[in-house]
């Protein structure tokens, strides 16, 4: 995978905060259409996808040419995880968008 991907010292599965730092900014209709890969990874979640259901998800914010939402992530698999950053990959390659980083959890 070609994100770089961190981790903070608090990363929870029930409570697991993602943050995608883009170069640059994102226009609104690609960041509906961003919005929309990550609603739809949700939704496929909720229905025991992933080997079990995630449970709820925060709305989906953007500042500062962050993208970033909190999720629960129930009883899915660690490859949830893997699953929407392969995602996340290809609809910033799709979108010539660079992705910096990706940040998974609570700050330091």
């Amino acid at each position: 995978m070609g994100i770089p991907v961190e981790q903070n010292e608090k990363v929870y599965w029930e409570d697991l905060n993602f943050e995608i730092h883009i170069v640059g900014e994102l226009d609104g209709e690609i960041l509906d259409a961003f919005r929309e890969l990550i609603n739809s990874w949700y939704i496929l979640g909720v229905h025991s996808t992933f080997g079990g259901p995630i449970h709820s998800k925060s709305d989906i914010w953007y500042e500062d040419s962050i993208v970033g939402f909190s999720i629960d992530m129930g009883s899915a698999e660690k490859e949830a995880v893997e699953i929407l950053l392969c995602a996340v990959e290809g609809f910033a390659e799709f979108h010539n968008i660079i992705i910096d980083k990706v940040v998974l959890g609570r700050g330091m």
